[in-house]
């Protein structure tokens, strides 16, 4: 098993945390760490256990498996793309997108396809 780098850790939940504007102080109040706790787990002069990973990787909306190694496993990818995707939307505008989308990606794949077909020489 290999070890946990808490330098590159921290560095990933600084960068997540930046990619989402949030301060130092917003990732401690959602976490309900401290902000100098966060920091030190930011520096990698803490180490995290895992209920503290789990809390920071909610707030952040990842995965620890992100935080940890930087990759996202393909339905971790998916569920990141679907809550972008419906993000700022209400129940009730969701409730459409999810109803509509699979016929409306069935007709962009069928438009693809045949763009490929006619594209080719």
């Amino acid at each position: 098993m290999a070890d946990i780098n808490y330098k590159l850790l921290g560095l990933r939940i600084r960068k997540r945390r930046k990619q989402l504007h949030l301060t130092q102080i917003e990732l401690a109040e959602r976490t309900e760490l401290s902000v100098s706790y966060i920091s030190y787990i930011e520096t990698g002069k803490k180490s995290p256990g895992l209920s503290c990973l789990l809390s920071i990787a909610q707030a952040l909306n990842t995965t620890i498996d992100n935080l940890l190694t930087g990759t996202l496993s393909p339905s971790s990818h998916n569920k990141q793309c679907a809550d972008a995707l419906f993000a700022g939307c209400s129940p009730e505008e969701r409730a459409v997108l999810l109803k509509y989308l699979p016929e409306f990606l069935e007709d962009v794949s069928k438009f693809l396809q045949n763009y490929a077909h006619e594209a080719s020489p």
